[in-house]
């Protein structure tokens, strides 16, 4: 989808110089708005390789991800990939994706506040991706904000979203637990790859 839109706005850019309709200001944007899309690619593409090299060292160092801390260089790589994304928003503000991407990049660093926040924005941009609603039910609970969580998991059932049973269904285990006494409620969390399940 991001090289269509990228190979689009080249396209518009085009026409617009040949059309001799294109003021400075419309050049001028049309190129932000690529360089946007070329520094998202950039970002996902540097936060997937990241992503990828963290799951391998886990699978061979760990029984579980949610047991294994980031070493100096896999922070490095998320924190870049970061970096990148976020170039491209103070491009172009109206990319919901690369919220979630970053969203994504902060929850590895265990920055749970700026992640959320991140998807609050792309939900801003774009109320009804589903998708993005569900990954802030799963992070929501692992904050402790069962609340929210639960406004979060009634919109997926308003939405008639594919995500609403199981996002439900995460919200009563999770209140479960938050009721059941210290010694004899299992010492769990909400599994980071349920909120990592959309990237």
């Amino acid at each position: 989808m991001t090289r269509l839109i990228f190979g689009s706005l080249l396209v518009a850019g085009v026409c617009l110089a040949i059309s001799g309709r294109a003021t400075a200001e419309d050049l001028e944007a049309v190129k932000g708005k690529v360089e946007a899309y070329r520094l998202q690619r950039e970002g996902i593409s540097a936060y997937v390789q990241a992503e990828q090299a963290y799951i391998e060292r886990a699978h061979n160092e760990a029984d579980s991800t949610k047991q294994l801390t980031l070493n100096e260089l896999e922070a490095q790589r998320f924190q870049s990939a970061k970096s990148t994304l976020k170039q491209a928003l103070r491009l172009e503000t109206d990319l919901p994706d690369t919220h979630q991407f970053i969203a994504n990049c902060y929850h590895y660093l265990d920055d749970l506040d700026a992640a959320i926040d991140h998807l609050s924005q792309a939900l801003v941009i774009d109320p009804a991706r589903d998708d993005i609603l569900d990954h802030r039910v799963a992070l929501l609970l692992e904050a402790g904000r069962f609340e929210e969580a639960q406004t979060d998991a009634q919109r997926l059932s308003e939405l008639q979203s594919e995500f609403a049973a199981s996002a439900m269904i995460q919200v009563l285990e999770s209140q479960n637990l938050q009721h059941m006494s210290p010694t004899t409620a299992p010492q769990t969390q909400p599994s980071s790859e349920s909120a990592k399940a959309h990237e």
